[in-house]
């Protein structure tokens, strides 16, 4: 057993060295600011939290991926979502185990069961490089090592199935071919909605209308077009689900400005400045504000 568990010890090289090389200089990224700042949290137990947690979303998106979504959003606080990182301790224990044993008894369902951790181990956050501790595009490559194993296991079942006869055997092949079907299917469906940003964060907002992240990058894409009612209630939406979130507010500020709704967007750029005094963009709309008032080449909208 513990040649097999030797037999990660590439693999695991191999991603220290992959994380090592995409960071940079890592110790950076361990900053009480640069972990706010990048991955949005507190601190990096709270990022570790969140990394662990985010295990069980990794498995069921590449087996079950029936409910896919732009955002995966975790803010688990620390002490907080015990459950979440429960589970996710449960699946890293559970995997380290087949993983050993399949090492040592079947060495290609092996590595097609270690190959989607190992590959998406530079991406999990251990190295706080980005908000997102889960995404879609995390999953492409390891989701080869779990085609893999799908075809591995098809095969043994279907050579088991033979002793019981052809019809056996073409069951399960039928099973198979289903199963690949419904696969392609959901793939399909999925890049309907990659059409554009505002069709992927309107599908977004459809599986989760709570998503304050959705609902700001929806109205990101609305404004773009000139949608500036709609824009301005998703923005307010986005706002609502976050008070504290700067840039949430001052796409308020900068839609109310499009609508001519002046005053209103004097307000919330004041405000944004009380809160971070530094903050460029609202000093730039300020400016914007006067300069408009000042010309009176545009009224506001009651």
């Amino acid at each position: 057993r513990l040649r097999s568990l030797l037999e990660f010890v590439p693999f695991v090289v191999l991603a220290v060295a992959a994380i090592a090389y995409f960071a940079g200089d890592i110790s950076s990224y361990f900053s009480p600011d640069a972990i706010k700042s990048v991955a949005g949290v507190g601190s990096y137990q709270e990022v570790l939290a969140n990394s662990v947690a985010s295990v069980s979303d990794f498995w069921r998106l590449l087996l079950f991926p029936a409910r896919l979504n732009a955002d995966y959003s975790m803010r688990i606080a620390l002490g907080d979502g015990r459950t979440g990182v429960n589970q996710g301790v449960v699946i890293i224990l559970a995997w380290l185990v087949s993983s050993a044993c399949l090492l040592k008894y079947r060495p290609i369902a092996g590595f097609a069961i270690v190959w989607p951790v190992v590959t998406y181990l530079p991406l999990a956050n251990i190295v706080p490089i980005t908000k997102f501790f889960i995404a879609e595009r995390y999953l492409y490559v390891p989701s080869f090592g779990i085609c893999l194993l799908f075809g591995l296991a098809l095969t043994s079942v279907t050579h088991f199935a033979k002793s019981y006869g052809p019809r056996f055997a073409q069951m399960v092949s039928l099973i198979g071919v289903l199963v690949i079907a419904l696969g392609a299917a959901r793939s399909i469906a999925r890049n309907r909605d990659w059409k554009n940003d505002e069709v992927l964060w309107s599908a977004t907002l459809r599986d989760n209308a709570l998503n304050p992240l959705a609902a700001n990058n929806l109205g990101v894409a609305l404004a773009s077009t000139g949608k500036y009612e709609e824009a301005l209630h998703c923005f307010q939406m986005a706002l609502g689900a976050n008070p504290d979130h700067i840039r949430f507010r001052t796409n308020v500020a900068k839609t109310l400005i499009e609508l001519g709704r002046l005053s209103e967007a004097e307000r919330h750029c004041r405000e944004v400045l009380r809160r971070s005094p530094s903050d460029e963009v609202s000093g730039t709309l300020l400016l914007t504000i006067s300069k408009r008032n000042s010309s009176g080449d545009i009224g506001e909208k009651r």
